[in-house]
């Protein structure tokens, strides 16, 4: 089960990477004015602050770099080892045992302990390794689609503070040009007469933009730590194998591979 599927024709990587340039600058005002001026007494963004732990710039660089392409090679290979688990190792295994026509109690006690590893190897549900490979690409899958559409919500986000009114605010203001002590020392020397709207503005931007961010936070806990993806990627117990009939005081060995 690949719960954020990652589509082929999704704009989310490129379009975020449009808005980069734009989007920092904008962001980077936000921070700025949130570090030299404040921001509003109970306001929103304090709680999203407090608990994301994240200023609203420092969370778009942190969205920005995560493209999920390295999960997704990962995926590639865990499925093509499951491959060769199922069709380069058990399959020829199989048919080698098979000519071999071999019979009697030896035979009955190594098949039964062929047959448990080789359930155990590439059985068909996901309680063999290779159905644990499987599932992990489908984790890897699914994680990379959570990485895909957060930057498709970043960039609609995006979008939507370009036009506002706090955008202009914050952009005509020439003094957010400066770093954080030339906007104090425009603060202090009265160059800035309109703290209380620069504040408020940022807040306002900041408060969306960690919003997004929240929002896809709990998405990922909730299925990444609180779903089935938990049991399904616990490890495997040992192979049992029946104890067939024979000679008393015949034995096998586990066969490790």
């Amino acid at each position: 089960m690949i719960a954020f599927p990652v589509t082929e024709d999704s704009p989310a990587l490129d379009s975020l990477t449009l808005m980069e340039t734009e989007g920092r600058d904008l962001l980077r005002r936000v921070d700025l004015v949130i570090e030299s001026i404040g921001i509003p007494a109970g306001h929103p963004l304090v709680s999203l602050l407090e608990r994301l732990r994240l200023r609203p710039g420092e969370a778009l660089r942190t969205v920005l770099d995560m493209s999920g392409e390295d999960l997704l090679a990962a995926s590639a290979k865990l499925r093509k080892l499951a491959t060769s688990y199922r069709d380069g190792l058990i399959g020829p295994s199989h048919r080698s045992i098979a000519e071999l026509r071999w019979g009697g109690a030896g035979f009955e006690a190594f098949a039964a302990r062929w047959a448990a590893q080789a359930r155990h190897v590439a059985g068909p549900d996901d309680g063999s390794l290779a159905g644990r490979l499987d599932l992990t690409a489908d984790f890897a899958e699914s994680v990379a689609g959570w990485c895909a559409q957060v930057r498709q919500a970043m960039a609609t986000t995006l979008v939507e503070a370009f036009g506002s009114t706090e955008a202009v605010t914050l952009k005509s203001c020439d003094a957010l040009d400066r770093d954080a002590s030339g906007l104090r020392r425009a603060v202090v020397t009265g160059e800035i007469d309109n703290g209380d709207r620069l504040a408020e503005a940022a807040a306002n931007l900041g408060a969306v933009t960690l919003r997004t961010v929240s929002r896809w936070y709990d998405a990922a806990m909730e299925t990444f730590l609180g779903g089935d993806w938990t049991g399904w990627l616990a490890p495997l117990p040992e192979p049992i194998a029946p104890t067939p009939g024979g000679p008393e005081g015949a034995s096998a060995g586990w066969v490790r591979l």
